[in-house]
């Protein structure tokens, strides 16, 4: 199993604060049509 790690060593607080942000305005753009949830996981159920 091989896991990814950045080449810059330590930890960029700054860096992972700008990626949260930027992972949840992308998150609020990105829509379901109306669906829920529950109606996509239902839509192939008898």
């Amino acid at each position: 199993m091989a896991r990814l790690v950045s080449d810059e060593p330590g930890f960029n607080r700054a860096r992972a604060r700008q990626v949260a942000r930027d992972l949840l305005e992308v998150n609020q753009r990105v829509t379901l049509s109306g669906l829920s949830i529950k109606d996509l996981i239902n839509e192939d159920r008898p």
